[in-house]
C-alpha cells in the first residue's frame, strides 16, 4: 500500500488516473459504435462529474439517516471534510443513468444506443476508484484470518478504527488483518466490464447493454457489502432475523 505520492494523497491522483482513463475507454467504444468522437467527448465531460457528486450525495443521504453504520465516521462540515471523505459508488451510478438522457438530447444523440456503447467503461471507473480506496485505506472490510486478508500501516483509516473501537492497541506496528474488499470491488468492476463488453456482441434492443451491466452492478454490490467492516443495515437485519429463527 502507498499512502502518499510525493507528499500527496493517493485518493485524489487516483480520481485523475480514474477520470482520464475511463473517458479513453468510452471514447474509443462510442467511436467503435460510430459515434461522433466530438459530442461524444462532451458527452463524457458532462457526465463524468456525476460519478462524484452521486457518490458524495449517497453517502451524506446514508450518513444523515444512519450516522452510526459508517465504521469510520468524520464530520463533514467543510470543503476539505467533504472531498477527502465519503462516497457511495451507487449513488454516482444512479445520478450517472438519471443524468445520461439529459445529456444525450442536448447533444441530439440516441440515449439508449449511446448507453449501450459506452456503459462497459464504468466497469473501469468503479475498478480504479476501489484500487484508490485500498491505497487510501478505507471502504475497508471485516478482520479475517483468511489467506486473502491484508494488514494496513498506522496512518491508514483502517488502523485508526480499530484503534478507535479497542481492537488495536495504539502502538501497534500494523492493523489487523481484514478482507481486502477495495480488491475485491475492483476485480468486481473489470468483471463488469467483460460483461459489458460481451453483452455488446449479443445484445438484441438497444439498452439491453444498460440493463444487463445495472443489474449485474446492483446485485454484486449487494452481496459483497456483506464484507465490510460494518455491513450495511439491510444485511444486520437480514442476520439477526435468521439468528431469532434458528433460536426458535
Amino acid at each position: 500500500m502507498v499512502p502518499a505520492i510525493f507528499g500527496m494523497q493517493t485518493y485524489f491522483p487516483m480520481w485523475a488516473v480514474t477520470t482520464a482513463l475511463a473517458m479513453w475507454v468510452a471514447l474509443r467504444l462510442s467511436l467503435v459504435a460510430g459515434f461522433p468522437p466530438a459530442r461524444s467527448l462532451v458527452a463524457f465531460c458532462m457526465l463524468a462529474p456525476t460519478m462524484i457528486v452521486g457518490s458524495k450525495l449517497l453517502f451524506l443521504a446514508e450518513h444523515a439517516v444512519f450516522p452510526q453504520d459508517d465504521p469510520f465516521q468524520i464530520s463533514q462540515d467543510s470543503v476539505s471534510s467533504i472531498l477527502q471523505y465519503g462516497f457511495r459508488n451507487p449513488g454516482g451510478l444512479v445520478l450517472f443513468a438519471a443524468a445520461l438522457p439529459v445529456v444525450c438530447r442536448v447533444l441530439r444523440l440516441p440515449t439508449l444506443r449511446f448507453a449501450d456503447a459506452v456503459i462497459p467503461a464504468m466497469g473501469i471507473v468503479i475498478a480504479c476508484f476501489r484500487v484508490g480506496c485500498f491505497l487510501n485505506g478505507c471502504c475497508f472490510g471485516r478482520i479475517t484470518a483468511s489467506p486473502l486478508s491484508v494488514t494496513f500501516p498506522p496512518e491508514s483509516r483502517v488502523f485508526i478504527w480499530q484503534v478507535l473501537q479497542g481492537m488495536l492497541g495504539a502502538h501497534a506496528i500494523r492493523s489487523l488483518p481484514v478482507h481486502p474488499l477495495q480488491l475485491y470491488f475492483a476485480l468486481f468492476g473489470i468483471g463488469l466490464y467483460l460483461l459489458g463488453r460481451y453483452s455488446q456482441q449479443r445484445k438484441r434492443f438497444d439498452g439491453e447493454v444498460l440493463l444487463t451491466f445495472c443489474g449485474a452492478y446492483f446485485l454484486g454490490a449487494f452481496f459483497l457489502d456483506w464484507w465490510q467492516a460494518v455491513p450495511p443495515r439491510v444485511w444486520r437485519q437480514l442476520a439477526h432475523a435468521k439468528h431469532r429463527s434458528s433460536m426458535r
